[in-house]
């Protein structure tokens, strides 16, 4: 049991350093593969296919090469483990046989040679000397004492590798040693006929798969040359053109959707951003115009007739009044959309801000009947001049378009964590066709009804601005000479909040 225990030792010691240096190898090629490749990649600019060709092709050819290792190497490890096997095999039965008979009887019996099998059974005596040969055509082979009771040797012989196993035996009061060996050379050069196959296989593919890889992957790219064709020719004069996805059914079609979305996005910002400038200028030009007008009055007539000045000089503050105010109104819009505008949030109480906006309405508006509902100690964190503003926007079309006896009714009350503003006319209302339009800038429903009344079609769209930095919500239901009623949903859970803090 002792013997086989140090056979399988040294077979192991003997597979492990051939691993340590195959591992030694592989790691070697991984590391300076990726930088000779960045080096490479430094020096030439590639086309994508050429680098997925390249990419892949290495690919391949490094599994191969480490399926052949792999090959190789279960190959040796097998047919080494069972050639000393079979060598160990053959010397037990030679060990039984001398014990059983004797070395004196070995030398003259010829029948043992039926069972060595392949192997070369040499037998040497105490003092070294060889006493018996299991073929006499078999090279004579060099004795090596064996350590620690047997060793394992290869050696070069008249054009043979010999892989010898050496153990010494007491039998019949005295020592002997015996070896058995095994020309391993057909076996390596087989191995060695294997290894060149597959370097020549490796060679054939390392010209091939590139070639192939470049012309597939070429072919798969297309897509994208077309896409970026497409993408060349898309401009200011053609944002309307988009990429055909009807040919795409893979990642591609993802992509060309999203490139589609993308441009949706571009061309209706830039449309917004042209009908704004458009319509500003348009905004600019009619009180422009008006002062131009009264001054070139003034320098004519202005300085002799007290009546014409004093009427030219009220029509360029009024005109200069409501270009200051367009100009606030734009740089407002300008300010939040880039987000220069910040939010001066505190907790307030709604009652107090809603009795001191129709307070102040009450002041310069008699002819119409303000009425206010809102229940009692409702806090609302947020910045309170904004949401003042955007309420008074509101008030401020409840009035311009509701008669003189009409109502405005303004309340609030909070159902489950939201808190509800209610700006309610009992006016001329809004069309069902005007409503989605109503928070576009510049928009007026009725153009010359909205000149009389001073507006500048941005109000709504400031308001909207306001709601949507504080996460509001905006709810417009109106029909044509009964009214509109507008409903303001604010999330107040951060109030809430807020105000456990501070207790």
């Amino acid at each position: 049991m002792r013997k086989n225990n140090k056979f399988g030792e040294s077979f192991v010691k003997i597979s492990s350093e051939i691993i340590e240096v195959l591992y030694k190898i592989f790691r070697g090629i991984f590391v300076l593969v990726p930088v000779l490749w960045e080096r490479f990649k430094r020096l030439f600019h590639f086309s994508l296919s050429f680098k997925i060709s390249i990419v892949y092709s290495l690919l391949i050819l490094i599994s191969l090469m480490i399926f052949s290792f792999l090959v190789a190497g279960f190959f040796s490890v097998t047919t080494g483990k069972d050639t000393l096997e079979s060598i160990e095999m053959s010397i037990n039965d030679l060990n039984k046989y001398i014990e059983k008979n004797s070395l004196e009887t070995l030398q003259n019996d010829n029948e043992f040679l039926t069972i060595s099998g392949k192997s070369i059974l040499y037998v040497y005596n105490n003092e070294q000397s060889l006493i018996y040969k299991s073929k006499e055509t078999a090279p004579d082979l060099e004795f090596s004492l064996p350590r620690d009771r047997f060793n394992i040797e290869s050696t070069y012989i008249d054009d043979q590798i010999l892989l010898s196993v050496t153990k010494a035996f007491y039998s019949h009061n005295q020592n002997y040693y015996i070896s058995g060996a095994v020309n391993v050379k057909p076996f390596l050069t087989s191995l060695a006929f294997l290894g060149m196959f597959l370097f020549i296989v490796s060679l054939f593919f390392l010209v091939l798969l590139p070639a192939i890889g470049f012309k597939l992957s070429k072919n798969m790219l297309l897509p994208i040359k077309k896409m970026t064709q497409d993408a060349k020719e898309i401009s200011l004069l053609n944002l309307d053109k988009r990429l055909d996805v009807s040919k795409s059914q893979d990642e591609l079609k993802d992509l060309s959707l999203t490139f589609n979305e993308m441009l949706d996005r571009l061309q209706s910002s830039y449309e917004k951003q042209y009908q704004f400038i458009s319509d500003a200028s348009h905004e600019l030009r009619t009180p422009i115009s008006v002062i131009q007008g009264y001054a070139n009055l003034l320098s004519r007539w202005g300085k002799e007739d007290r009546k014409i000045l004093d009427e030219s000089v009220d029509a360029i503050k009024n005109e200069s009044q409501s270009m200051k105010d367009l100009i606030e109104k734009l740089l407002f819009i300008a300010r939040t959309e880039n987000k220069h505008e910040p939010l001066e949030k505190s907790i307030f109480n709604i009652e107090e801000l809603l009795n001191e906006i129709i307070k102040d309405y009450k002041v310069f508006d008699t002819t119409h009947d303000f009425k206010v509902g809102a229940e009692r100690n409702i806090s609302m964190y947020a910045d309170r001049k904004l949401i003042k503003q955007a309420l008074r926007i509101f008030i401020d079309n409840a009035v311009k378009y509701t008669s003189e006896d009409g109502t405005v009714l303004l309340k609030t009350y909070v159902n489950k964590n939201k808190l509800h503003f209610i700006i309610k006319d009992n006016g001329i209302g809004i069309s069902e066709s005007d409503l989605p339009k109503i928070f576009d800038r510049f928009y007026r429903a009725d153009t010359s009804r909205d000149k009389k009344s001073g507006g500048s079609g941005l109000g709504l769209a400031i308001a909207k601005i306001i709601l949507d930095l504080h996460d509001g919500k905006i709810k417009v239901f109106s029909k044509i000479n009964e009214g509109t009623e507008v409903q303001l949903i604010f999330d107040i859970k951060e109030t809430i909040r807020k105000e456990k803090e501070q207790d």
